[in-house]
């Protein structure tokens, strides 16, 4: 992204992108569903300054990423292919996979052509899903099946899924577990997703009310 003539210094707005998706500003949490939307759509990583912005209109604010800035959508199975929060799609590298330090959910590396090492992307529960429909028991461990190849799931991954799953005791009304470790692996991310879902169902209810700072602000900042 190349500077305007005469736009002032990136500085810190108060916007905060949080490791789950939540949006906040200057610690109160937005709500309003399309501004949240158009945000993040509108991330964007400025190599030089090493930051990541987001843009409305002629407004532009450095934002402060709590883990990653970018969300998997979708993962199609037989191309490997992710779209991503921004519209943008990048081929899934299974190596890079690793497991969130907030809740264990699935991130990998996405966009090194603006960073070498890659920038993170966090998969949603849907994308999280489809995923584990390509999960095969390989040679070594869990695998994924992309196209007609099979692909290590780093063995940190795998473990960790793997040790989760035998450690939680399936909820009241739950059916048994299945008794393929194929079958373990995905009825486990299922319960977990479920929770997860119900968690956060109970936040939205209980939220307060969205900054009216933040809309104010984007109105009337230009340059």
């Amino acid at each position: 992204m190349t500077e305007r003539p005469g736009a002032p210094p990136l500085r810190p707005f108060g916007l905060r992108l949080h490791h789950d998706g939540r949006w906040s500003h200057e610690g109160e949490p937005i709500r309003n569903r399309g501004l949240r939307e158009h945000f993040d759509r509108s991330v964007r990583y400025l190599p030089d300054e090493r930051k990541f912005v987001v843009t409305l209109r002629h407004f532009r604010a450095e934002i402060e990423v709590e883990e990653a800035a970018f969300f998997v959508r979708t993962f199609d199975a037989p191309s490997g292919r992710l779209t991503l929060s921004d519209r943008s799609e990048e081929t899934l590298e299974p190596a890079t996979l690793v497991l969130s330090p907030f809740d264990g959910a699935l991130l990998c590396r996405t966009k090194r052509d603006l960073a070498p090492d890659g920038l993170l992307a966090r998969f949603t529960q849907s994308a999280h899903a489809e995923l584990m429909q390509a999960v095969e028991e390989g040679e070594v461990g869990l695998a994924l099946r992309i196209g007609g190849s099979l692909h290590p799931i780093p063995r940190a991954v795998s473990s960790d899924q793997r040790h989760a799953r035998e450690r939680a005791e399936p909820a009241e009304g739950e059916d048994p577990p299945p008794t393929s470790r194929a079958g373990r692996d995905r009825a486990y991310v299922e319960r977990r997703a479920h929770r997860s879902a119900a968690g956060r169902s109970l936040a939205v209810r209980s939220a307060c009310r969205v900054s009216m700072r933040v809309e104010r602000n984007v109105d009337a900042a230009s340059w």
